[in-house]
């Protein structure tokens, strides 16, 4: 099942990232008068996933983090300073998918008790505005990426990776 996944994750990477791209770049996505553009999303590599796997009652927990994850995106602004004072930013992080397997109907499995998770952010400034604004925008950041907000949900994507 692990190669499953990782093969499936490696076919689907710029799927997802399209995706994430997608939903980051919507008008006023990020808040009022803040619009992402130059959005750069990379996906981790599988094989450098790790797994974990733990029977529960009724099934298996299947668990994994891919790290290595990066977005690079530059910020509308909503002051009249203008494109050149639009600040540019790099995210570095994991992330942790788990579920609960089950048996389904006939020689079916499905999944229960799915969760996504966005792990270890690092975020850094690129150029001297974001440089200047990261102290007051990092918790900002930090609380909107680990919420997956404004994102995309893999969770549906996962699940199509293993045939579940």
């Amino acid at each position: 099942m692990t190669y499953a996944i990782q093969h499936g994750w490696a076919q689907n990477s710029d799927t997802i990232c399209s995706k994430v791209t997608a939903a980051l770049s919507k008008p006023d996505g990020a808040g009022k008068g803040v619009t992402l553009y130059n959005i750069t999303c990379n996906m981790g590599d599988a094989s450098q996933a790790v797994f974990d796997v733990y029977p529960t009652g009724t099934g298996i927990h299947i668990g994994f983090t891919v790290p290595a994850n990066y977005l690079k995106f530059t910020s509308t602004q909503p002051t009249s300073c203008g494109r050149e004072c639009d600040p540019t930013f790099e995210v570095r992080y994991d992330l942790r998918i788990g579920m609960d397997i089950v048996p389904g109907s006939g020689a079916s499995l499905q999944a229960t008790q799915t969760n996504v998770a966005i792990q270890n952010v690092n975020i850094d400034s690129q150029g001297a505005v974001a440089d200047m604004i990261l102290p007051f925008v990092r918790p900002y950041l930090q609380q909107a990426i680990a919420a997956q907000s404004p994102g995309y949900d893999i969770t549906p994507l996962v699940l199509s990776l293993i045939h579940i």
